[in-house]
């Protein structure tokens, strides 16, 4: 849904034809659900938890018995298909994002069951949003640190497995000075930082009427993700699941320029 418009917006918009984007087609579709516009999102933690197995409809590979509210369920049935049926994973993308939560709606989520799923079936695989890679604080494709360190600091018991306890504020200036590390945590994680940005300027899903953002805004992005020791994320398939003729075009031509500026190594 769109900050600021709600259901009512988002109707109004429908009826004057304009386009809607994928969340807010969701949005409208669900517009008599209860909560209105809401109703695919989950249900609040309304639903009893109960012991399913997952999947659901069986099969031959690896089970899960979990305790989970419906949400739960449908997402862990889904995540199952995903990491069976379309071959190897490198990561696994986690956003933990709760979007109706000040409209009353708060989902909770089963990360502890997700992560085993991950680690069972595609035991490779990287984890965002979870144990092994963690968010830098914004969507821009950049760290705003002078210093963006993969160990950080932690509270609590070690868990390698486990969700990381995000306490020193991903968004702060100092995550993981010599002070932070040595007087302020109860053990030490290898946690580095991804920085999630957008080839098509604000959209994170392919849209068939936005073009890629500049080479400039690209390089700018490197240099504040890559050359400040994260990962650079997010090169979104259009809707044949394929990276669409501009966007490869200007990945080509970014790939071009990382190429031409550090072949040669200066050191």
């Amino acid at each position: 849904m769109v900050e600021g418009e709600g259901v009512p917006g988002i109707v109004q918009k429908h009826d004057a034809g304009q386009s809607l984007s994928t969340v807010e087609q969701s949005t409208y579709d669900d517009r008599d659900r209860t909560p209105g516009g809401q109703g695919r999102y989950g249900n609040g933690n309304g639903s009893e938890k109960k012991a399913a197995a997952i999947p659901g409809n069986g099969g031959d590979g690896p089970k899960f018995t979990v305790q989970a509210d419906d949400y739960n369920r449908y997402y862990m049935n889904t995540l199952y298909e995903v990491l069976t049926k379309y071959g190897k994973f490198d990561e696994v993308w986690l956003d933990g994002a709760n979007p109706w939560k000040d409209a009353g709606l708060n989902q909770s989520y089963s990360f502890t069951d997700w992560f085993k799923m991950v680690r069972t079936l595609q035991p490779s695989a990287s984890v965002f949003g979870g144990p092994d890679i963690r968010w830098v604080g914004n969507e821009d494709g950049l760290t705003t640190r002078a210093n963006e360190w993969s160990v950080v600091p932690q509270k609590g018991t070690a868990d390698p497995d486990g969700e990381r306890n995000p306490t020193y504020g991903f968004q702060g200036d100092d995550i993981a000075s010599d002070d932070k590390l040595t007087t302020d945590s109860d053990y030490l994680a290898w946690h580095p930082a991804e920085c999630d940005g957008r080839l098509q300027g604000p959209n994170w899903c392919w849209n068939k009427d936005a073009q890629p953002v500049s080479l400039d805004a690209l390089k700018n992005m490197y240099r504040n993700s890559v050359g400040k020791n994260c990962q650079l994320l997010n090169a979104a398939p259009d809707n044949n699941g394929r990276v669409g003729g501009p966007e490869e075009a200007r990945m080509r031509e970014f790939g071009g320029w990382i190429r031409s500026t550090f072949d040669t190594d200066l050191a």
